[in-house]
């Protein structure tokens, strides 16, 4: 894929532009990444298709922050346990990939915003995004008119209880549909060589964008409506990231990057050198990372494919972060892979 230039005040560096028009998908999905990744550098695209040039479906219409209400869902043929994934039934939450976690709909959206699922149906209330996370859509060779048009975009939805499970609308794997707001009535059109836009019409509001991918021209086609298109549904499928681990908590700790290693018991961490010999036996520990402003993260074994790890006992844990990335070090009781501490237990590793 070719990497894509963008300009000053494109969508590549507003405020929420990954969470625009990116996201990792499903593992069902893994295979349109490389052309999510292109969408997601250039802001959005929504190109019309020649034979279906305003994509509406046969659904249920988006009324007002109303998205759908009964619509009947799907459970991906993916899941492990579906009996278990039945059982998810609070998915208003969003993951940002500009903060790198998930938060609340109520974190983006204005009024009351849920999605919940009953009965095996879901029902579907936003709201209007927060002026924090409206941004302008400028790429060379698109124009938008209105120009001062802002935007924002969600695809798919968290489970509250863990992030398992995710609720994308979809009609397969290379067929998908996010939600776009436009704080008024928009077209886009033209070309950015990548992607062209052929009177892509947005109604003020809320909107189905409809991505149809070309796995052999790596690329995708994009129409818009404001119903639910037809064939697509909204699908229950499992979370490809979710780590079923325990978590390590750290109170009052500073903002920073900080990569989390739980050593075998007894491991020698008194030194920089002998962590890193430690290290290089990759059976004797565990990993997590926390990002600048989290305090906590999922431990998981690196050798089990994002396995989750739920050890008890004691353990030193090395955290690597801070300036010039330097050791800190403590021993840690831990219960089922979870533990609480405070940063003050830690103590700085000597070279």
């Amino acid at each position: 894929m070719k990497n894509k230039k963008t300009n000053v005040g494109s969508f590549a560096q507003a405020k929420n532009a990954e969470d625009f028009f990116s996201t990792k998908l499903q593992a069902k999905i893994c295979r349109i990444l490389a052309i999510t990744a292109l969408v997601a550098l250039i802001g959005f695209s929504m190109v019309s298709c020649e034979d279906d040039a305003d994509g509406n479906g046969d659904g249920n219409a988006i009324e007002g922050n109303t998205i759908t209400t009964g619509e009947e869902v799907v459970y991906d043929s993916s899941i492990e346990n579906v009996t278990e994934a039945k059982k998810a039934t609070d998915f208003s939450f969003f993951h940002s990939n500009f903060s790198g976690r998930s938060e609340p709909l109520s974190y983006f959206l204005d009024g009351s915003p849920s999605v919940t699922i009953s009965g095996g149906k879901v029902t579907i209330i936003l709201g209007i995004p927060k002026s924090d996370f409206l941004i302008e859509f400028r790429e060379d060779g698109i124009t938008v008119t209105p120009s001062d048009t802002k935007f924002f975009s969600m695809f798919g939805f968290f489970y509250t209880s863990g992030e398992k499970y995710r609720l994308n609308c979809m009609k397969d794997d290379e067929n998908l549909a996010r939600l776009l707001y436009a704080d008024k009535d928009v077209t886009i059109n033209g070309t950015d060589g990548y992607s062209t836009y052929k009177n892509v019409s947005l109604k003020k509001g809320w909107n189905y964008s409809i991505s149809s991918y070309n796995e052999k021209t790596n690329t995708a086609t994009y129409t818009s409506s404001t119903t639910i298109p037809s064939g697509f549904n909204w699908t229950v499928v499992e979370n490809e990231d979710y780590i079923d681990g325990g978590t390590l908590t750290i109170n009052n700790l500073p903002r920073d990057n900080f990569t989390v290693w739980v050593l075998k018991s007894g491991t020698n961490v008194s030194t920089s050198s002998a962590i890193e010999t430690a290290m290089e036996y990759k059976n004797e520990f565990q990993y997590g990372y926390i990002k600048s402003g989290d305090n906590s993260c999922v431990l998981s074994d690196p050798n089990g494919k994002g396995k989750g790890w739920k050890g008890t006992g004691t353990f030193p844990v090395v955290l690597i972060g801070g300036s010039y990335y330097s050791y800190y070090t403590a021993n840690v009781t831990f219960t089922d892979g979870n533990a609480t501490i405070n940063y003050s237990v830690f103590s700085a590793v000597t070279p």
